[in-house]
């Protein structure tokens, strides 16, 4: 979108009648750029926005005692580079990643929903969502089928897994010992030492 604007006009020295194409041309360019993202002129919510769109901008210098908003690529999920925000509190150099999207998986995103696309189980369900810095954080329930029973997170970490719990929900006076093995970026096995089949055990998980 450009629209064409051309100051100092009306000129003092000019005939009105010569600027006055000119001015037409930078009335309708400024009644044109407030219909962007704006609700418009004779409407009752003029002025205010219907969005915000911001085009990838590299860091940008915001001076000392401002802070700044700004969208960028970052790579997201399914590691694509997309536009996510980013917010820079000064001029140090220093941005934090606000967003990190991931169209391909955004039906488990802040959800507890079914997702059984790597194991089939109607009793897996969880979801993810992001943490500023880029990290993810995912987490979900399931009743274990065995004394090992394999997990797969809703969406596999990109690179690493910095963190994992897990918690058995005991019923009754007997002890039982739980863990974890052969953790993955994809996912991991909850163990236990004695027999928990339709026990539910719960799980959170944060990576990058």
């Amino acid at each position: 979108m450009n629209f064409g604007y051309t100051q100092n006009i009306p000129f003092s020295t000019h005939n009105p009648s010569d600027d006055q194409p000119l001015m037409l041309q930078n009335t309708n360019s400024e009644f044109g750029i407030w219909q962007i993202d704006h609700f418009g002129f004779k409407d009752a919510n003029g002025g205010l926005h219907k969005q915000v769109r911001m085009p990838q901008e590299a860091l940008p210098t915001v001076g000392v005692g401002f802070g700044g908003l700004y969208v960028n690529a970052a790579p997201n999920l399914s590691s694509i580079n997309k536009s996510n925000l980013f917010y820079t509190p000064d001029n140090s150099g220093i941005a934090y990643q606000l967003t990190r999207t991931d169209t391909p998986n955004s039906a488990t995103f802040g959800t507890n929903t079914n997702y059984p696309s790597v194991i089939i189980d109607a009793n897996q369900v969880g979801g993810w969502t992001f943490l500023p810095g880029g990290l993810i954080l995912q987490y979900g329930t399931m009743l274990a089928t065995s004394n090992e029973t394999e997990i797969a997170f809703p969406v596999p970490f990109p690179s690493a897994v910095f963190s994992l719990s897990a918690i058995l929900n005991q019923i009754g006076g007997s002890t039982i010992s739980w863990g974890y093995r052969t953790l993955t970026t994809a996912g991991f096995k909850f163990t236990a030492s004695s027999n928990i089949v339709n026990t539910r055990f719960y799980w959170s998980a944060i990576g990058k």
